[in-house]
């Protein structure tokens, strides 16, 4: 239903939950939630958007020594998208939410 909505969207942001990446957390392997980044995935190979913009915690860089990070760039050119991963410090860019 949610997809019908939005086939023709040019841009979808997500991310995941932060928990599971956090340097902070207790990054668990077995954590189901570390696979969410795949349906976020799915998604924008149904709608097929021009644009796509994922955003997680610093953490998903180093988790299982970079693997996920890898993999989701990889899921994404497969897609036909060009990828390109920063690191961004909210405190010195006024996001509204710290």
């Amino acid at each position: 239903m949610i997809i019908r909505l939005f086939q023709k969207a040019d841009i979808i942001c997500g991310c995941l939950t932060c928990q599971v990446f956090s340097m902070a957390g207790f990054r668990a392997d077995d954590d189901p939630r570390n696979q969410l980044f795949r349906e976020f995935v799915d998604i924008v190979k149904r709608v097929n958007p021009k644009v796509i913009v994922f955003e997680n915690v610093e953490g998903l860089l180093s988790y299982q020594a970079g693997k996920t990070y890898r993999e989701v760039h990889q899921l994404f050119s497969e897609l036909g998208y060009n990828t390109e991963g920063r690191t961004l410090t909210a405190t010195k860019r006024l996001f509204p939410f710290l």
